[in-house]
């Protein structure tokens, strides 16, 4: 009679994913891809997503697919981790391996000054802003722009964290830092402002009036 071929697929798929140690600011997939060689062929491709340093997920419990979609709540920092596994048309499946971290930062930046509370000052005063990104991507700047505080505030930011404040001798100032800062994926914080600051460089006046003699 005519002979009978028989392939054995003893082995297990091999999947690869396009992840990369890399922030983003949003959602990022990660697209899987499997092989099983000259074997049987690839039947499903599984994964799941889980907390990096947590409690690992179990893949075959999680999503049939090849484009992992990893999400971050706005407002948080992310660090999650896609475990995945594959299984050809014979039941052999590979052992669940994880691809590499997945960082999102989808944070604010925070951003402090140390002006003093509303008080008369008699000089020039410098402003320093402390930014802080928390555990997200890190500061890449920190913007301000100085206007007098009766005024529209000002829309053209410079980059800088020490702000020299100043009034020119003779005169009476109110003015108010506006800054805000910017991190590594771009997320900027709300602008916002100092307190008023208060110098007063007027030298002061004044007069003797005196009556006539009768």
């Amino acid at each position: 009679g005519t002979p009978i071929t028989r392939i054995v697929d003893f082995a297990a798929p091999t999947t690869t994913d396009d992840s990369v140690i890399v922030w983003s600011p949003s959602s990022v997939t990660v697209t899987l891809t499997p092989s099983d060689g000259t074997g049987s062929g690839v039947a499903s491709t599984y994964y799941c997503i889980y907390d990096t340093g947590g409690v690992a997920c179990n893949p075959l419990a999680g999503t049939n697919g090849l484009s992992a979609v990893v999400n971050c709540v706005a407002g948080s920092v992310c660090n999650k981790t896609v475990k995945y596994l594959s299984i050809d048309n014979l039941g052999n499946a590979e052992v669940a391996h994880d691809s590499k971290q997945i960082l999102i930062d989808a944070q604010a930046t925070s951003t402090t000054d140390d002006s003093p509370a509303t008080a008369w000052i008699n000089s020039d005063l410098i402003v320093n802003l402390t930014a802080s990104d928390g555990i997200g991507s890190g500061i890449s700047n920190t913007y301000y722009c100085t206007y007098d505080s009766s005024d529209t505030p000002c829309t053209s930011f410079v980059a800088g964290a020490s702000i020299s404040v100043t009034c020119a001798v003779g005169n009476v100032c109110n003015k108010t830092v506006r800054y805000f800062s910017s991190d590594n994926v771009g997320n900027n914080e709300t602008a916002h402002d100092t307190n008023q600051i208060w110098i007063d460089k007027q030298t002061p006046t004044s007069s003797v009036s005196i009556a006539n003699a009768v």
